[in-house]
């Protein structure tokens, strides 16, 4: 079985969704995970992403018009936005769920 790696797999995993739009929806939903203008931006970094170069999927033998200083941008604000979620998760959510695994 492939596993998934990356900021999408993260948000399935730590949500129990089974795509990362589900996901963010269900963060969203949820005032742990702060204000929802930032939670709902990572589906707005992929889908502003994959709409203005639909050529980078992961496998895609296509080499991408995208400049390295576009990449550049788009690589640092997935990472803002994946360092945030961890971060929310690691001092918030994940003792709540280590709590509840002790009741």
């Amino acid at each position: 079985m492939r596993r998934e790696r990356g900021g999408q797999a993260m948000l399935k995993s730590i949500s129990n969704e089974k795509d990362s739009k589900g996901a963010i929806y269900k963060m969203r939903k949820d005032v742990n995970w702060g204000i929802s203008a930032i939670v709902k931006d990572g589906l707005s970094l992929w889908n502003g992403l994959h709409y203005i170069y639909p050529d980078i999927r992961h496998g895609n033998p296509q080499i991408s018009a995208i400049t390295d200083n576009e990449a550049l941008y788009w690589v640092e604000r997935v990472l803002v936005y994946i360092r945030y979620v961890s971060k929310i998760y690691k001092h918030n959510l994940e003792p709540l769920g280590q709590l509840k695994a002790m009741l």
